[in-house]
């Protein structure tokens, strides 16, 4: 039961992928759901404010974008690295 989670005011869902639209309706939570990771966090990061935390928890595939979750954490990685440390220590 992910409802708890929603009470929290600070937490911003956000899906993607071929089964984005699916993990939000069976999450029950208020969420956009987005075509890509990239477009996720594209449009998360126009939002985010100084110490806020960009957390990726996937609960589920995205073989659809993704070899495996290695690829997709690196990718995820890669993207924080480069949007908000300017490439450093890779």
């Amino acid at each position: 039961d992910l409802s708890v989670l929603s009470a929290e005011n600070s937490i911003v869902f956000s899906f993607f992928g071929e089964i984005g639209e699916s993990a939000r309706k069976q999450s029950e939570l208020e969420g956009i759901t987005y075509p890509t990771l990239q477009n996720c966090l594209s449009s998360i990061s126009s939002q985010l404010r100084e110490n806020d935390i960009l957390l990726l928890s996937p609960g589920g595939t995205s073989w659809d974008e993704f070899k495996n979750f290695e690829d997709r954490g690196q990718f995820f990685k890669n993207w924080i690295l480069s949007k908000f440390y300017n490439d450093q220590a890779r």
